[in-house]
Parts: structure tokens; C-alpha cells; sequence
């Protein structure tokens, strides 16, 4: 099933939150209809779930955008997802972000950005970069250095009222249950980071010597290779527009010391300044926002 691609495309912006598996006016993309974790149940508009936070979540929500697509975007704090989503089709769980469109459920980012939005194809070794080491590695060091954090407090804050309060109080439970699941110790930490900086290199070298993979449709907007990587690597390197118009993200200087630094190292590099300047010149799609 294609994309349904719309001419008025005007967003009903809510603020609302997230992980899983994760412009201008010219620069076009149909904006969401935010949802605080409602299911959309009887709307004939896809229904994106994920995790308001989530990289993951962030590629298929931009390859959406990128296509034209009217949809509601479902967004929940970690763990609300379990009590207030829907559940995939064959007892396959909650793992987000995964999209109900036409009847069909698309499992996972990939299947988002390149089956329904059609931005094209990821090829294999850029995914399994992206999917088996940098995305965990990342999302790991968030829950060890940013989840529990006082600053993690100002993204629960954008949430609906029955998501903080279940935050108020499950919140601390499932912040231990996943920083001991994801986090582990600073040992773990430090393979994390170091998995990070081995992956981040290698993908780095294939955006250097392999350029024409990193290209806009004829939209032009980023293809699926180019969203992908992007969603991916940015809690590296922390984009304005992270997740727009989902949530507003934190800042740099919001975060932990030992994060920042991890940032300002990674912006520094030559996919950090790629991922950086790919958002500033095509992940905002209306002024003023």
C-alpha cells in the first residue's frame, strides 16, 4: 500500500512524549496530529506508536513526514506504551515503533521508511551499523547518563496528564528495571562507549567513500539511507529538532557533564556535521515551530 499524500496538511501540535526496536514551509511534509497515547481507535489515518524519546521511533516519523503523510503520532513515556498502545498482530508485543495503516501493521522503523513511505532501500551494512551497534550503544548510555536524570524531568513534563501520573508513580521502578536491563555498570558502560566510537568510524567511512547512497528523492527530501542514519546517530550529537513536532528536546546544556562531552566530541566528527547539517536543512517542515 502507498502513502496517502495530502495538499492541506495542517498539524494539530500537542505536546507529548518517548525506546524501542525509536522546515519550512517549502521544505514540505504533512505534519502529525500528536496524540497523548490514545490508540486512534475508528480514525482512518495511520496511527504511528513509539516511544516519545526514541531514535528509532525519530526515523520513521521523519520518513512520514519526508512522504506527505497525515498521521497521528502516538507517544508515550517508557513503559506507558505497555498499558495504553495497542499490540502488534500475532501476540508480537509492543517493541515501538510500529505504524497501523489500511488495515496493515508496519513492525519497525525500517519496514516504516521504506515499505510505506517508499523513501527507498537501507543497504544492509548501514542498517546493521546503525540497528546492532550504535543505536543500543546510544540508547544505553542515555538511560545510564540522562533517564533518572533531573533533567530527564523536563520531557515527562510535556506529557498528557494520565502518562505522568503513571510516572509519578511507576516511573522509578521502570527507570531501575531498564538502566539495570540497559545501563548495567560503568564497565558496561565503557564497552558501550567504546562499540560507539569503533561503529560510529566505520559508518563515517561509508558516508565518506560511498557519498551517492546519502542522496535526496526526486521530492527533494532524504532518502531512507539518509533518515535512517541521521534518526539514528543524532542522540550523538543532539539536533534543535530532534523529534519535531512530537516533543521539544533537551538541550545540550541540560544534560549531565559526561554527555555533553560525548556530543560535542561527536558533532566534531565528519557524519556528526553530515547528520547536524541534514537536519538543519530538512527536518523542520513549517516556520516558527
Amino acid at each position: 500500500e502507498r502513502p496517502h499524500h495530502v495538499a492541506n496538511r495542517t498539524a494539530v501540535l500537542c505536546p507529548c512524549l518517548g525506546g524501542g526496536e525509536g522546515a519550512s514551509a517549502a521544505a514540505g511534509g504533512a505534519g502529525p496530529r500528536a496524540k497523548h497515547g490514545a490508540m486512534g481507535v475508528g480514525s482512518s489515518r495511520p496511527q504511528l506508536h513509539g516511544i516519545m524519546s526514541s531514535h528509532y521511533v525519530e526515523a520513521a516519523r521523519w520518513g512520514l513526514q519526508a512522504s506527505s503523510v497525515t498521521f497521528d503520532d502516538h507517544v508515550y513515556l517508557p513503559g506507558a506504551h505497555l498499558l495504553l498502545a495497542p499490540s502488534k498482530p500475532g501476540g508480537k508485543g509492543k517493541v515501538t515503533p510500529y505504524l497501523w495503516a489500511g488495515g496493515n501493521c508496519y513492525p519497525d522503523s525500517k519496514s516504516i521508511l521504506c515499505d510505506y513511505a517508499k523513501r527507498g532501500d537501507i543497504p544492509e551494512d548501514v542498517y546493521r551499523l546503525c540497528h546492532d551497534d550504535i543505536a543500543p550503544s546510544l540508547r544505553s548510555i542515555i538511560f545510564a547518563r540522562i533517564v533518572g536524570d533531573s533533567s530527564y524531568n523536563l520531557l515527562v513534563q510535556q506529557t498528557s496528564l494520565l502518562q505522568r501520573s503513571l510516572w509519578r508513580v511507576a516511573g522509578p521502578k521502570v527507570i531501575s528495571l531498564l538502566q539495570e536491563r540497559m545501563a548495567k555498570d560503568e564497565a558496561f558502560q565503557a564497552e558501550r562507549e567504546a562499540i560507539l566510537k569503533d561503529s560510529w568510524s566505520k559508518l563515517e567511512g561509508i558516508y565518506e567513500s560511498r557519498p551517492e547512497l546519502f542522496n535526496l528523492l526526486d521530492d527533494g527530501r532524504p532518502n531512507a539511507c539518509t533518515i535512517y542514519v541521521c534518526a539514528i546517530c543524532a542522540p550523538g550529537v543532539f539536533p534543535d529538532n530532534f523529534a519535531y513536532p512530537a516533543i521539544k528536546p533537551l538541550a545540550v546544556d541540560s544534560v549531565p557533564d559526561h554527555y555533553q562531552d560525548l556530543v560535542k566530541h561527536y558533532r566534531n566528527t565528519k557524519l556528526g556535521e553530515f547528520v547536524m547539517k541534514t537536519y538543519a536543512e530538512h527536518r523542520v517542515f513549517e516556520k516558527g515551530a
